[in-house]
């Protein structure tokens, strides 16, 4: 799944002269977070998860 997203904000219209925004939503631990973060470099990613159950985890 990680690489539909990288592919999707790669698109034409992307300018890498003006970073934008990915926001990951339901991201869960992070982990594809931290995968689109590495493919995706000049971008900003911000996780975003609402459950906390998986939160306390990830914090660790």
């Amino acid at each position: 799944m990680p690489e539909t997203m990288i592919g999707l904000v790669r698109s034409p219209h992307v300018r890498p002269d003006r970073p934008g925004l990915v926001l990951d939503t339901g991201c869960g631990r992070g982990t594809s977070s931290l995968v689109k973060a590495e493919h995706l470099w000049w971008q900003r990613v911000v996780g975003l998860e609402a459950a906390s159950a998986v939160l306390v985890p990830a914090r660790e």
